[in-house]
């Protein structure tokens, strides 16, 4: 079966798969993060680029294995947000040694 998530105002640029394939994340051209139950194509929340500690530039996302973390990391890996997918909340920021 396939289905049409409306996502993002500006599209899509990446998706990732929980292991376990029930949940979705997808990241927005606008910067923001999408949490979807992957069953249904119900949308569960976006995570807003403000939200994220870093605004726009995300290029790239992960999941973790148990689909409720998920990581979002500015290009060139300058910033790393890592994300509590249940709440949509920012758990921690990390950035490299003499990091902005």
């Amino acid at each position: 079966a396939y289905a049409v998530l409306k996502a993002h105002g500006r599209g899509t640029l990446r998706a990732a798969w929980s292991a376990d394939g029930s949940t979705l994340v997808t990241l927005g051209q606008d910067g923001s993060v999408g949490v979807w139950e992957a069953a249904s194509g119900r949308r569960k929340l976006i995570i807003e680029p403000a939200e994220l500690g870093f605004g726009t530039g995300v290029a790239h996302l992960a999941i973790s294995a148990d689909g409720k973390t998920a990581a979002a990391a500015l290009h060139h890996a300058q910033a790393v947000s890592v994300l509590d997918l249940p709440s949509g909340k920012r758990m921690a920021t990390i950035r490299p040694p003499g990091g902005r």
